[in-house]
Formats: C-alpha cells, sequence, structure tokens
C-alpha cells in the first residue's frame, strides 16, 4: 500500500511539474471557468483581434500597459466563457434569421461580398467568426427574455412621463433649407482677382435666372465641397450656424425666392431658400415610439448587467495572472449588449 501511495504521489508531482510555471508560456493556464481552461496562447490571440478590430497592434500600447490590457481582455474572455455556459445550460437558442439579416446588412453596406470579407480581414475576423458572435449575442438576448420577461415589459404610462419630464428636449428652433453656389476668394486676392471672381458668380446667376437648373449650375462652378455634389443644397440650418452675411438672406427671403450675389468671408454667393420650418414643439406622437425604445433600452442594459453579475458570481471562476496594478489600455470587450463585466475575483 505504501509503494502504492508513494508511486501516485510520484505521477502527481510529475504532472505538476510538466505544467507551465511562467505566465509568459503560451500553454500557461491564466484562467479557469468551472473547469474550462483559458490559455496565455488563446488570451494573446484575444488581444491581438481586440486590437485589429479597432485598427491597433501590440506595439502601439506602450509596454507598460500591455499587461494591464492583457488582464481587462482576459476578464472579458472569462465573462463570455460563464454566458456561454449558461447560455447552453439554459438551451436557448441563436435568432438564426436575424443572424441572417445583420450580416446580409453588413455585406450591403460594404457594396459587395468581396469588400465584406476585405473588411473582415483587415479586422482580424472570418465570417463565420462574425456569425458565431452575432448567434452568441441573440442567444443572450433570449436568455435576458427567458429571465427578466416580466421585469422586460415596459409600463405603458413610462413614456409620456419621461416626455413631460423633459419638454425642452423637443423644442425646435426655426430652421431653413437653401442651395447656395459659392465661388472661393483667397483673403489677400487683389481687386483684380476679386473682380475676375466676380464675373464668375454674376455669370451663374445669370445663367440661373435664366432658366437653367440651379443644381447643374452648382455642380459646375460652386466651389464648395461640402454642397457641390448635391447641386448646392445644404442640411436644414438653424440661426446661428451660418455666416451672418448667409442668415440674413436665408432668414428672410421665402421659399422659391432667390439672392441677389453677396459675399462672406469665403468668397462670393448667391443662394435660394428652398423651405422653412417654423419654432415647433414636436408632440408626444412623434416621438413617442424613439422614448419607448430609449427605455426599453435602458432596461435591457440595466437586466442584462444584472443577469451577467448573477450568472458570474454563481460559477466558479479561477485566474492565474497577477493582476497589475498599473491602469490599461483601453480596449473594449466583446460581449455586445450587454454592460461591461464585473472584475474578476
Amino acid at each position: 500500500m505504501m509503494r502504492l501511495v508513494a508511486t501516485l504521489l510520484l505521477l502527481s508531482a510529475g504532472a505538476l511539474a510538466g505544467a507551465p510555471v511562467d505566465p509568459n508560456d503560451p500553454a500557461f493556464v491564466v484562467a479557469k471557468v468551472d473547469g474550462q481552461a483559458i490559455t496565455r496562447a488563446e488570451l494573446d490571440a484575444r488581444v491581438q483581434k481586440e486590437l485589429s478590430m479597432r485598427g491597433g497592434k501590440l506595439a502601439d500600447i506602450p509596454a507598460d500597459r500591455q499587461a494591464g490590457l492583457a488582464w481587462q481582455v482576459l476578464d472579458v474572455m472569462v465573462t463570455e466563457k460563464v454566458m456561454r455556459g449558461a447560455v447552453a445550460a439554459a438551451k436557448v437558442s441563436p435568432d438564426e434569421g436575424k443572424v441572417d439579416q445583420m450580416i446580409g446588412s453588413m455585406k450591403q453596406r460594404a457594396g459587395s461580398d468581396a469588400a465584406f470579407s476585405e473588411m473582415m480581414a483587415r479586422q482580424g475576423m472570418t465570417e463565420d467568426g462574425l456569425r458565431d458572435e452575432m448567434r452568441f449575442n441573440t442567444s443572450l438576448e433570449q436568455l435576458l427574455q427567458q429571465k427578466f420577461s416580466a421585469q422586460l415589459a415596459l409600463d405603458p404610462a413610462a413614456a409620456l412621463a419621461y416626455y413631460n419630464e423633459h419638454p425642452d428636449f423637443w423644442k425646435r428652433e426655426e430652421s431653413v433649407r437653401a442651395r447656395h453656389i459659392l465661388v472661393l476668394v483667397d483673403k489677400d486676392a487683389t481687386e483684380a482677382e476679386r473682380a475676375e471672381k466676380k464675373k464668375v458668380i454674376d455669370g451663374a446667376l445669370a445663367r440661373v435666372q435664366g432658366g437653367e437648373d440651379f443644381g447643374a449650375v452648382a455642380k459646375t462652378v460652386s466651389e464648395d465641397p461640402g454642397s457641390k455634389a448635391q447641386g448646392g443644397e445644404l442640411p436644414p440650418f438653424t440661426r446661428g450656424k451660418m455666416v451672418p452675411e448667409f442668415e440674413k438672406f436665408a432668414f428672410s427671403l421665402q421659399p422659391g425666392q432667390m439672392s441677389p450675389v453677396f459675399s462672406t468671408q469665403y468668397g462670393y454667393h448667391f443662394l435660394e431658400v428652398l423651405g422653412m420650418e417654423p419654432p415647433r414643439t414636436i408632440a408626444f406622437d412623434e416621438v413617442k415610439q424613439r422614448i419607448e425604445q430609449l427605455l426599453q433600452g435602458r432596461k435591457r442594459q440595466e437586466l442584462g448587467g444584472q443577469m451577467v453579475r448573477e450568472i458570474r458570481e454563481a460559477a466558479k471562476v479561477e485566474i492565474f495572472l497577477t493582476k497589475p496594478v498599473e491602469p490599461a489600455a483601453q480596449v473594449p470587450g466583446t460581449v455586445p449588449a450587454l454592460p461591461s463585466a464585473p472584475k474578476a475575483r
């Protein structure tokens, strides 16, 4: 019996001796979640991924902050592993239709499948990896609904109460929609140069007054880079947003009326007023849906944080890295729709 015990002790000691003790060894176990190991190699790969997704690299992070960054990312990985375990235990299913819709929208915004793949590659991701994360996120949403269905229900009176508590949010100043043509004049231009510029703007005004399309003339003559491609049209603006000379005509003309040529610090302009919106207070019915979405989002965020804290506290989490004392470089985690992970125990 003693010989058997001695043999077992020797085997146990050998197993322990074979485990990496250097925290920088790729095989070193940096954490365990309910017995599941996270290795240094996995942690380093995740750090690189998080940085790549934001267009950075580890060399951009000061050496004295890299340990803090690794700890921060590990904290997120632990929480993610805890929550993946909770999703599996609860047997909730991802919303495949929603995942397909989100990826389809991203491809559409990218312009093509090839452009989408290039974008993913720049961020150190693949479509399969992105799909997995989205499936996980929709499963978390299902888990949240399962655990807090009653609390997630919105009080019908809450939106109106929020509207009444924030009266200034719904006030809108008088605004104008206008389009203009600008010929730039350098502040150090000579009188002769100014005269040449004046001829150009006067010629453009004559063309529009003679029946040519304002937008077409603006695209060929105007030198305002912000509106030229839009035929001179500007986003709606309120008082105080434009230089005084511009506002003088914009707020005094009626829709359809055109100003004479005038000068500002930028050069020579003329403008046409396209429409006006008088000052008003937005009615509750116009913003009811937006307010409900805001309040629902806040409630989901609050309850999501509560769910993460409760599930993580119940999990067996072991961290084998020494927590650094220096501040971490800020790289957010990837457990979307949930607040920041609580501190590792």
